[in-house]
């Protein structure tokens, strides 16, 4: 259990270092983010990441989805971490934009899909955890 919350601190840290520049990509997509687009975005991975890691769940075996939904926490916090280093920084440079909370609608999604999942996972798998 510790070494799951040293990754996960360690995700959230590089996520926050790494936001401006995640900030510069977002800002460089064509054609440029709405805000519409926002909703759409945290939807759309919420969806996309029940469909991925709810197939390794439904698999027999119960450590594919075990090894999916450790891979994927990790990567929802660096998500989440980079879009509030982005978020943060745009703030400060009087730029908020929908591109400057891209990262952050990424990793609520995945966020919110691993922990769904999980609660899956559990109740399918009740004896892995």
């Amino acid at each position: 259990m510790n070494f799951r919350r040293n990754i996960n601190i360690i995700a959230v840290i590089t996520g926050v270092v790494l936001g401006p520049s995640s900030l510069s990509a977002a800002n460089a997509s064509q054609p440029p983010l709405t805000w519409s687009a926002i909703a759409f975005i945290v939807f759309g991975c919420l969806f996309a990441g029940l469909f991925v890691i709810g197939l390794q769940i439904l698999r027999k075996n119960k450590k594919y989805g075990y090894y999916t939904l450790r891979f994927f926490e990790p990567i929802s916090i660096f998500m989440l971490g980079s879009g509030i280093g982005a978020s943060v920084y745009s703030v400060v440079k009087e730029e908020l934009g929908p591109s400057s909370v891209l990262f952050i609608a990424v990793g609520l999604g995945l966020f919110l899909s691993v922990a769904v999942s999980s609660a899956f996972f559990k109740v399918r798998h009740r004896s892995a955890l």
